[in-house]
């Protein structure tokens, strides 16, 4: 019998390193009810990189020891290794644009990490320009148990509209955002947005619930070179008269990595995306007379 499949549960998890969070945070990103040793390597794979995805920490490892003490089936203690990042950031910086009469962004952004001990991440930013564009955007998440991440979100900002952009001798159509996101647990969010012309004075709001999902098995997200990566959304506008948007859209994208061969500095790899999506407006498919409407 191989190794993988040798049955092996997991009898506890102790945690080394944590100055101000709270060791809960990290034992429930681990498995523990897994019957063969391969599930209970893939559960401490996950729960890593899971910890590692929330921010908190420079550094993430694991190891397994046989728990003797543990009474019936072959059991293993996991130890997981962590160093926590400083509880708190402050990055400023400003990023020029001379293809845009030479506009000037200043940028600044903080971030509190675990400041309750309960694994929660609280970042804010401000980016404002030398053409009176700004954005602001405030987030506040925290990892729950079963892989799920709470998130609370709000963000204003003003700036060029996409579809009516400045000339030498016009001004730009300025549009002024605010948005609000919650997520409800398992994927689901619900979201509100309003958009604001500034000149004209029209303002128009959203309202939508919205389903999407991930899967992540690159080696390394910025610079992959083996593995792939999908995700998937599905947003519905104005259902029950809300907001001025009524719509359902649905998005997916995937891609895949592998290396091709080996070189003196590093490796050659392939990569192949795709990316699609579709948006129906909901007026036209609750209308009552819609077969009529077509056949006339």
């Amino acid at each position: 019998m191989e190794l993988s499949s040798e049955p092996c549960t997991c009898s506890r998890v102790e945690v080394v390193g944590l100055t101000r969070t709270r060791p809960y945070v990290i034992t429930e990103a681990f498995q523990r009810d897994t019957r063969t040793f391969g599930e209970l390597l893939k559960s401490v794979d996950a729960g890593v990189k899971a910890l590692e995805a929330t921010d908190l920490f420079s550094s993430v490892s694991a190891s397994l020891r046989e728990d003797k003490d543990h009474p019936g089936a072959t059991a293993a203690k996991v130890t997981v290794r962590v160093a926590e990042k400083q509880p708190y950031a402050l990055k400023v910086g400003a990023t020029t644009t001379p293809t845009n009469g030479n506009d000037v962004t200043f940028e600044s952004s903080a971030t509190l990490r675990s400041l309750l001990g309960h694994g929660e991440l609280a970042t804010a930013t401000l980016n404002q320009s030398t053409q009176q564009n700004h954005e602001i955007q405030v987030s506040l998440k925290k990892r729950v148990a079963g892989g799920r991440v709470l998130e609370a979100a709000f963000n204003e900002g003003a700036g060029e509209a996409p579809w009516a952009p400045g000339a030498a001798e016009t001004r730009a159509q300025q549009l002024g955002t605010t948005a609000a996101r919650l997520s409800l647990g398992a994927n689901w969010f619900a979201e509100w947005s309003r958009r604001a012309g500034l000149q004209d004075g029209s303002l128009s709001d959203k309202w939508s619930l919205s389903y999407g999902g991930s899967s992540e098995s690159r080696d390394v997200p910025q610079a992959p070179t083996t593995g792939a990566a999908a995700h998937h959304r599905v947003e519905v506008a104005g259902v029950g008269g809300l907001g001025d948007a009524a719509f359902v859209k649905a998005e997916a994208g995937a891609q895949a990595h592998a290396r091709l061969a080996a070189t003196a500095n590093g490796f050659v790899a392939a990569s192949v995306a795709a990316r699609a999506g579709a948006m129906v407006g909901l007026p036209l498919l609750l209308r009552e007379n819609i077969f009529k409407d077509l056949s006339d």
